[in-house]
């Protein structure tokens, strides 16, 4: 699949007219049946149209040996309006210096223009060559211009537009699904503001929420008894603990988005959305997806890691404080009962420590000795 390599290079020829010379096609064999060309021992399958142009651009040659075409000025409209850009379909077209100061391109400058009225997201579409303003919906005719048009960049505005899923009303586009009105804010808008400027109204722009806001976690230790709880709390600016539950929810039943009160459209497809997917899958389940929750500390220490290096948490100085006392638990000191002070060997007042480090920690252990080497005493 492809195109052969050809070259086509367009220069003026005399004071009436200009010439484009192609260089590659007296090398290729034309399998007519199949529609497809020889070159250079590859065989290159065409679509239809393609394959016609070429056939075509070798009968209107003068004679076998030589690669000039003549086009008289009269036809350079034509020629620059729609046989260029499917010469651009075939292969690479140069324009000489000389061609370019008689026919300069024109940059194109689309734009896209976006409000919505009555829960319907409406659209209009700009393309403008130096004076000449073009409604694509309406014309895209441009009558005795000599601009070079961009042709290949408004079929690919237009395509992204058709794709959209919009329907074209006069003049413009109208879309009233909700589904499709995210898919095109979220995905399609960022493609399309590489190829244009983008007019939106502030109902538009407050349509999408802001990539940056997502439920945060806040982490806890608290004690009950004699156990460290982890406790867990999802919050968010402005949205109550109704709504965190129904976006949760909307995450565990892998939705693209979620509709807030307010009407604005919550994306759930960020990288931080899945790190809070991804943490209610780690975490044990829960009978009712609720916005705040609690697992002992050894059940939740394989989460230390995530919860220091994502930002999806925010640690309360409780958990700090609790890492801290795991890290560095040289800092923590535990005094002898004043009874058992020179009863106690050092050995024992090891084993000791470290159960009230433990114990301290909220964590279970095991003290395995030798008999008779006083476990009951330090117990």
């Amino acid at each position: 699949d492809g195109s052969p390599p050809i070259r086509f290079i367009v220069d003026e020829r005399d004071a009436n007219s200009c010439q484009i010379t192609i260089k590659g096609l007296e090398r290729m064999t034309i399998l007519n049946a199949y529609q497809s060309i020889i070159y250079h021992g590859t065989v290159y399958q065409l679509e239809e149209r393609d394959f016609h142009r070429i056939v075509d651009l070798k009968q209107m040659l003068p004679s076998p040996g030589t690669n000039d075409i003549p086009i008289p000025y009269t036809q350079i409209d034509h020629f620059l309006e729609k046989v260029v850009p499917d010469l651009k379909r075939m292969g690479n077209v140069e324009l000489s210096r000389a061609f370019r100061e008689k026919f300069m391109r024109t940059p194109l400058k689309a734009r896209l223009y976006l409000d919505r009225i009555r829960n319907r997201l409406l659209a209009g579409l700009e393309f403008q060559y130096e004076e000449v303003v073009i409604q694509p919906l309406e014309n895209r005719d441009m009558p005795g211009s000599t601009i070079i048009r961009d042709v290949e960049k408004e079929e690919e505005i237009l395509a992204m537009m058709e794709e959209s899923g919009f329907s074209k009303t006069d003049g413009g586009y109208l879309m009233q699904n909700e589904e499709l009105e995210y898919e095109f804010l979220y995905h399609t808008v960022p493609k399309l503001q590489s190829l244009l400027k983008l007019y939106a109204t502030t109902a538009v722009r407050n349509r999408l929420v802001q990539k940056k806001t997502y439920p945060r976690i806040n982490v806890k230790v608290k004690k009950r008894e004699r156990t460290n709880w982890l406790e867990f709390k999802f919050e968010m600016d402005g949205i109550s603990d109704n709504q965190i539950r129904e976006i949760l929810a909307a995450l565990e039943e892998k939705r693209k988005y979620y509709r807030l009160r307010s009407g604005s459209l919550l994306s759930l497809e960020t990288k931080e959305m899945e790190d809070i997917r991804d943490f209610l899958t780690t975490v044990p389940p829960q009978e009712q997806l609720e916005p705040y929750f609690s697992l002992p500390v050894t059940k939740g220490a394989n989460l230390v890691d995530a919860i220091e290096h994502k930002s999806i948490f925010q640690e309360d100085q409780s958990f700090r404080d609790f890492l801290d006392s795991i890290r560095h638990p040289s800092k923590l000191e535990f005094d002898v009962p004043s009874q058992l002070i020179g009863v106690l060997r050092d050995y024992q007042i090891q084993g000791y420590e470290w159960m009230k480090t433990l114990a301290s920690y909220g964590f279970g252990g095991v003290l395995a000795d030798d008999m008779g080497l006083g476990k009951t005493l330090q117990s």
